[in-house]
């Protein structure tokens, strides 16, 4: 059964991209809005995890894969 209503996630970075794939992985319906269009925009930043960041990505799956 579907649920009834579609959570609306403003910000493609690290948070809302984890929310999007727990959603994902419960059967949620979701959108996903980021303002830049490329994947990484050309404004020299980086990306920060603290332990904590990294055993919750651990936890669902992706850490894995993002050290690859």
């Amino acid at each position: 059964m579907a649920p009834p209503f579609k959570v609306l996630i403003v910000g493609g970075g690290v948070a809302g991209l984890t929310l999007a794939i727990m959603l994902e992985a419960y059967g949620f319906e979701y959108e996903l809005l980021e303002k830049h269009p490329d994947v990484a925009p050309k404004l020299g930043a980086g990306v920060g995890l603290t332990p904590n960041g990294a055993r919750i990505l651990d936890q669902i799956g992706v850490w894995d894969s993002m050290c690859e």
